[in-house]
């Protein structure tokens, strides 16, 4: 899966770790949409993770902080936890699933070969699809006629998924992909693995002509999944082409950068074309282009950005040091150009990664000093000079300037977890970490971190104070174990005033089943049954025109 943690709250995504750490997941199951899980908190809450083709397109936990739609700590805990599963595929079945898998291999086991092949042919007699298959991996050569019938396979996808005028909608859009992608997976990776290279090339470029020309409602972006797919399988093909064929791949892209698509899909033929041909020409032209952009730069420390569908931002100067190369540039010519454009932040961080592979610490730390001087209006940059700087001082065991270092970026950098405050207070004696705490708590660079610092530090008074005045009640459920240890009556007292004032707000089914499982928190707690039986009664006076709540309280046993 990619990107998933970018969903989430820097703080939701620190808690959802902790639940997985702490072995809080549970269940875990491979579905038909993606995975199943139930999540242990305050209660046990049931999650659902959709995924389509790598990537989180739903979520659902039955948690009440989810129920608006937001993320919260148990749909990230999950997802850590499918990120972490090492299974093959085997392990992803279940176990009657493997039964059933291995009573059906030893009944084909018992079948007469020649029955197999009358099956096997009347199974691709009713199935194009299969026949196809049969026809590119199991025969000699690919002919004519079999690219026809490939290529009106590709269509029939386009007609199944559309409507009587050709138009794909939104509902259709994902199948449409996915058959589309499963078609390139399954014909043109064998047309390659039999080196039918100019067969292939040909079969990409009508899957991504049919889908650049399809009219689809491409609310997720659909269309860019395949294209991204077909530019890989250029690249695939282009790497095992011999000259000749590289240069029908060659005058195909140059031919076909107008009107071969609609839209934007255009540029993943002409980025094809600049960035994947090592032709002088091209590489010395984009050498041009990318001038351009480095100078109107040249007195800044980001030198700007190139975009290609593909591979979307690549940094300016990073690019054509590379394409130097490419054109086989003397390294004294490379070393003089990045000595001219030193102020690019890109051209140090070179810098630091050499020296670093060379163990030149001395020479790491001075660069990286400079470039917190020089970048020192970019936050992302220095942030992370200030992370390299503390991994080089206690590599090297300069204690002194790690610990300078390491208060650098405790107080002056933004913190996302607790990782350095952590490191920091290992440094110092119990006197200087007082002194520290109290500095670190009227930081408004930790906000994101408070709650856990504040439970790291077992400081439980101001923890729940905090929470109450400016937390939410999932705060709560996340620290709830050690406050219901350390202050159990006032935090007891927390949950009471919430449902009270939370019973005045909700309506439907959902928010009254919400406030049983608060009721029955509650009465956990010290001399909370006679609590909660109270509230009880005062809402079945007090709401007795709200049947659905009445039911709830039934059910709960209230």
């Amino acid at each position: 899966m990619e990107y998933w943690k970018d969903l989430f709250q820097s703080i939701i995504l620190e808690r959802g770790l902790d639940y997985f750490q702490n072995g809080n997941v549970s269940e875990l199951k491979v579905t038909d949409t993606g995975y199943s899980a139930i999540v242990e908190g305050s209660e046990s809450y049931d999650v659902e993770i959709r995924i389509n083709r790598g990537s989180v397109t739903d979520m659902y936990c039955s948690c009440p902080y989810a129920e608006d739609g937001t993320y919260c700590k148990h749909m990230a805990a999950a997802l850590f936890a499918i990120d972490n599963l090492k299974y093959d595929s085997i392990n992803l079945m279940t176990k009657q699933e493997v039964r059933d898998q291995k009573a059906l291999i030893k009944v084909i086991d018992k079948i007469p070969e020649n029955e197999i092949r009358k099956i096997v042919l009347d199974l691709a007699n009713e199935n194009d699809s299969l026949r196809n298959y049969f026809m590119i991996k199991y025969s000699d050569n690919v002919s004519d006629e079999v690219m026809t019938k490939l290529k009106n396979e590709v269509d029939k996808i386009a007609v199944n998924n559309s409507d009587g005028y050709g138009y794909v909608n939104w509902s259709n859009a994902s199948d449409f992909i996915n058959e589309m992608e499963n078609f390139l997976d399954e014909k043109v990776d064998i047309l390659i693995e039999k080196n039918s290279l100019k067969e292939a090339f040909e079969l990409t470029n009508y899957v991504f002509h049919c889908v650049g020309n399809t009219d689809i409602d491409d609310s997720d972006d659909e269309t860019s999944y395949i294209a991204n797919r077909c530019y890989e399988y250029w690249k695939q093909i282009l790497y095992k082409a011999d000259e000749a064929q590289k240069q029908y791949m060659h005058k195909w892209f140059e031919t076909h950068q107008e009107d071969y698509v609609t839209d934007y899909l255009g540029e993943y033929i002409e980025g094809f074309l600049k960035d994947e041909f090592c032709d002088d020409k091209y590489m010395r032209e984009q050498l041009k282009q990318l001038d351009k952009i480095i100078k109107k730069y040249e007195n800044k420390t980001d030198c700007g950005s190139t975009y290609s569908p593909y591979y979307g931002c690549e940094n300016a100067i990073i690019k054509r040091i590379n394409i130097m190369k490419d054109l086989c540039y003397s390294q004294v010519e490379i070393d003089k150009y990045k000595k001219k454009y030193r102020n690019f932040s890109a051209i140090r961080e070179l810098e630091i990664e050499e020296y670093l592979s060379k163990e030149q610490y001395d020479k790491a730390i001075e660069v990286l000093k400079e470039s917190k001087n020089i970048d020192k209006d970019n936050f992302n940059l220095v942030l992370n000079y200030s992370r390299q700087l503390i991994e080089i001082y206690k590599r090297t065991g300069n204690t002194l300037e790690y610990k300078k270092e390491l208060c650098y970026q405790v107080f002056s950098c933004q913190q996302f977890d607790l990782k350095y405050i952590k490191m920091l207070k290992v440094a110092c004696n119990n006197d200087e970490w007082i002194e520290y705490r109290e500095k670190i708590l009227n930081l408004r660079l930790i906000n994101s971190v408070r709650f856990s610092f504040l439970a790291l530090e077992s400081l439980y008074d101001k923890l729940l104070y905090e929470i109450i005045h400016s937390g939410t009640i999932d705060d709560l459920d996340q620290y709830e174990n050690v406050l219901s240890k350390e202050l159990p009556e006032r935090t007891r007292n927390v949950y009471i005033n919430y449902v009270i004032k939370e019973a005045e707000r909700v309506c439907d089914r959902r928010g009254y089943k919400n406030l049983m499982r608060y009721l029955k928190k509650v009465s956990k707690y010290e001399g909370g049954k006679i609590e909660v039986e109270k509230i009880a009664n005062i809402w079945k006076m007090q709401y007795k025109r709200r049947p659905a709540m009445m039911d709830e309280l039934k059910q709960a046993g209230f």
